[in-house]
């Protein structure tokens, strides 16, 4: 099992415990299943019944995609008041999570987000835990364990910070990947 460098990832997903994966999440799905956990999986995602799940099921990991969550914390109040106390782990991956998002979802649910950003052919490049994303919640956090990371500029060098970076390659073992940021942004 991928996990960051301090075991954060893996203390949470243990065996035994009740999984709702809601959104593009193989790794945690091949996770949860090694560990023979129970996973809650709905064909059609509702905010509302997400939230009805995780009461129902005293669920401890939520596996989203940050659209998910943004649809979660907009529904009206009468329909948000679930207990969600059970949760120890929120993995968010497949598109940025901003700042006000991650802001809003540690208020909403205490310190259990986690950033997760990857791809289908290196995994998991970067972990941010709850603590750096409450420290620095616009983080991509950092490589996990067996995980090379080279920010690099237009002409392909290491760069220290990504405000000039155009492409970040990883390597993980077995595979490797790069991705170059469009030049839209």
């Amino acid at each position: 099992m991928c996990s960051d460098s301090s075991g954060s990832w893996a203390r949470h997903v243990k065996q035994g415990r009740q999984c709702l994966v809601k959104g593009g999440a193989d790794s945690a799905e091949c996770d949860s299943l090694a560990m023979g956990n129970t996973m809650v999986l709905r064909r059609k995602f509702s905010p509302a019944e997400c939230l009805a799940d995780i009461e129902r099921t005293k669920a401890s990991v939520l596996v989203v995609v940050p659209v998910m969550l943004q649809c979660m914390l907009k529904l009206p109040a009468k329909e948000c008041k679930h207990d969600t106390s059970s949760l120890r782990l929120i993995a968010a991956s497949g598109s940025a999570i901003g700042a006000p998002l991650v802001k809003k979802v540690l208020k909403e649910f205490g310190p259990v987000l986690f950033n997760l950003y990857g791809s289908t052919e290196v995994s998991w490049v970067s972990i941010a835990t709850p603590a750096e994303l409450q420290d620095h919640p616009d983080t991509a956090g950092r490589a996990p364990a067996g995980t090379q990371l080279e920010v690099l500029d237009e002409d392909g060098h290491q760069v220290d910070g990504a405000s000039s970076a155009t492409e970040c390659c990883s390597r993980a073992t077995p595979a490797s990947a790069r991705t170059r940021r469009s030049s839209a942004g």
